[in-house]
């Protein structure tokens, strides 16, 4: 949200979206602790606090957005958000942190993730900035349509149920006559 907040100084034709809450887990209580930062989303002109959302919601607003602005501190182990993201054609803008390494599959606009949240904030600002300057142009948009086709073939829900399958198939076979009894 700073980070935000001092590039929409510089530029009057940004808008972020916040899609955010605990809520999606089942622990409405949990977001109490970011509702100061919330607050800020929902006093702030251009910016639109949607805090949790149908799945159908956030894909919908992916459709209209440009940037993909995800500065996670989180680590996670896989980002579904940054799956649909790259499959909207958006310039995705992270850390390479965790799972975000693989999941962008190094192709997305990744930045060095830094353990100081300062020392993180201006490297995802330095990103963000550039991100804002060139994400219409051709090149990039050409590139974006690669991102789009590289997420849409690699986390395909066939080819992720047959991988699956397969896998819970030789588990399977490898153990169907093992007593697994503790």
């Amino acid at each position: 949200v700073p980070v935000f907040e001092a590039l929409a100084q510089k530029y009057d034709n940004i808008v972020l979206d916040v899609f955010s809450s605990y809520k999606i887990y089942g622990w409405d209580q949990a977001d109490a602790q970011f509702e100061e930062l919330y607050e800020r989303c929902r006093q702030h002109p251009r910016i639109n606090y949607h805090g949790f959302a149908k799945n159908d919601e956030v894909r919908a607003a992916l459709q209209k957005a440009h940037i993909f602005s995800y500065p996670s501190i989180w680590l996670e182990c896989n980002c579904k958000a940054l799956i649909e993201a790259m499959s909207a054609g958006l310039l995705c803008v992270h850390p390479n942190y965790g799972g975000l390494i693989d999941t962008s599959g190094g192709i997305t606009a990744m930045y060095n993730w830094d353990q100081d949240i300062n020392t993180h904030a201006n490297i995802f600002y330095a990103h963000l900035e550039n991100a804002i300057k060139i994400v219409h142009e051709d090149q990039v948009q050409n590139y974006l349509q690669f991102q789009k086709q590289y997420a849409d073939l690699r986390f395909n829900w066939t080819k992720v149920l047959s991988q699956w399958d397969s896998l819970f198939r030789s588990l399977y076979d490898q153990y169907k006559d093992s007593d697994l009894s503790l």
